[in-house]
């Protein structure tokens, strides 16, 4: 989805009946929410869940996966609908990069939200319509 496209959207459902202050929390929530229930599945997976810039990734840093919805993946990965939690897990293992591999297994449900999985193979297959 265009980020244009993507921030009208945004800007529609934080409207003024949100107030200001909340409007600024919310906005990447809604944003990330958005993508999740409207973005195609790409054809090729991007694998930002283990891009190392530097020897430091930032996708797999605990506080950054704290404010996504997807956790460590993109909204759109497609590893969310063709791998179950257990094969996510051995393949975000395989690349993890950002320190002790404790932060991963004691994180899990922050790094891979079974939430989101449940939300984004729903709509793969049944609410993804072209934009």
């Amino acid at each position: 989805m265009p980020a244009t496209l993507v921030e009208q959207l945004a800007a529609e459902i934080l409207d003024d009946s949100i107030a200001a202050e909340r409007r600024g929390d919310l906005n990447v929530p809604v944003r990330q929410l958005l993508k999740a229930c409207l973005q195609a599945e790409p054809e090729r997976c991007r694998e930002s869940y283990r891009e190392v810039v530097g020897g430091h990734c930032r996708r797999q840093e605990l506080a950054r996966a704290r404010s996504r919805i997807s956790g460590t993946h993109c909204v759109d990965c497609p590893h969310w609908a063709a791998l179950d939690g257990d094969e996510n897990l051995i393949l975000l293992a395989r690349a993890w990069a950002e320190g002790p591999a404790e932060t991963l297994s004691g994180n899990q449900g922050i790094f891979l939200p079974e939430d989101f999985r449940a939300l984004r193979t729903w709509a793969i297959r049944v609410a993804i319509r072209p934009v």
